[in-house]
C-alpha cells in the first residue's frame, strides 16, 4: 500500500513492476489521505518502509512524520540507516534498520521483521501513546527557554 501522491511516471513504474512480478493484486496505490487519517490508513499494512536518501545534511538527520505515523499505526518499521532514524527504531524496538539502497539490504530487514512481526507491532502499540506533539511541546519550549537565557547572558 502506498499512500500519498507521486509523479505519474514513478507510479506507472510501480504498477509495471508489480505486474511484472505478478503481485499487482497486492500493490495498492491509495493516493493522498487527510492528515488525521494517515495512521488509520496505514494500519492495514504489514510493514512500513521509511526510506530517506541522505542526499543532503537535512535528509541525513531527518525524522520524517511517516516514521511516527507508522508507529502510531502499530506497524513494524524497516528504516533507512540514518543516525536519528536508527536511534528511534532501535531504542523503541519497533523495527529493523537497513543500510544503503540495494534491494537485498531492504529484503533482509523485511525478512527479519516478518519472522516475528507481532513483537514489533506490540512494541509500536506500546510506545505510540508517548509519541505525540502534546508530549513533546514542553520539551521544545524548555529548549527555546534555555537558548533565549543563554542569549540574554551574553
Amino acid at each position: 500500500m502506498l499512500l500519498g501522491y507521486g509523479e505519474a511516471a514513478a507510479l506507472d513504474g510501480v504498477r509495471a513492476e508489480a505486474a511484472h512480478h505478478g503481485v499487482e493484486d497486492r500493490v495498492h496505490l491509495v493516493g493522498a489521505v487527510e492528515p488525521d487519517d494517515v495512521s488509520r490508513s496505514l494500519a492495514d499494512g504489514d510493514v512500513a518502509v521509511v526510506h530517506v536518501r541522505p542526499i543532503c545534511l537535512s535528509y541525513r538527520f531527518a525524522l520524517p512524520n511517516k516514521l511516527f505515523e507508522s508507529i502510531r499505526a502499530g506497524l513494524p518499521i524497516a528504516a533507512a540507516d540514518l543516525p536519528d532514524m536508527r536511534q528511534v527504531v532501535e531504542e523503541l524496538g519497533v523495527g529493523e534498520v537497513f543500510q544503503g539502497s540495494r534491494p537485498e539490504h531492504l529484503a533482509a530487514a523485511l525478512a527479519a521483521i516478518l519472522a516475528d512481526p507481532e513483537a514489533y507491532r506490540a512494541r509500536a502499540r506500546a510506545v505510540a501513546p508517548a509519541l505525540t506533539w502534546e508530549n513533546e511541546t514542553e520539551k521544545l519550549l524548555e529548549m527555546y527557554r534555555r537558548v533565549l537565557r543563554r542569549r540574554k547572558e551574553r
